[in-house]
């Protein structure tokens, strides 16, 4: 609950049972606009680090499949040399 009764130069019961309390209607809209903007800049850090997750994690699968089609080019080019090899000392 938030209370801004407006100029009061003491505190309210109202006041003492808020979990926020203002002393004027502006001091209380620039905190909720503070505090929107606040929730909104974290959502979009958040989004922007789920985003990086999800582009880290492509390129991860990304490097793996290159990695294997290298493993198989590798030893394809193992079986050949052998090959040529077998097939030069007979």
């Amino acid at each position: 609950m938030f209370t801004a009764l407006g100029h009061a130069t003491d505190r309210t019961v109202s006041d003492a049972a808020a979990a926020y309390f203002f002393p004027t209607p502006s001091a209380a809209a620039a905190a909720l606009v503070a505090r929107a903007e606040a929730v909104a800049t974290a959502r979009q850090a958040e989004a922007a680090r789920k985003q990086h997750q999800v582009e880290v994690a492509r390129l991860q699968e990304h490097n793996r499949h290159r990695m294997l089609v290298a493993a198989v080019v590798i030893a394809a080019l193992v079986v050949l040399v052998v090959l040529l090899v077998a097939i030069g000392g007979h």
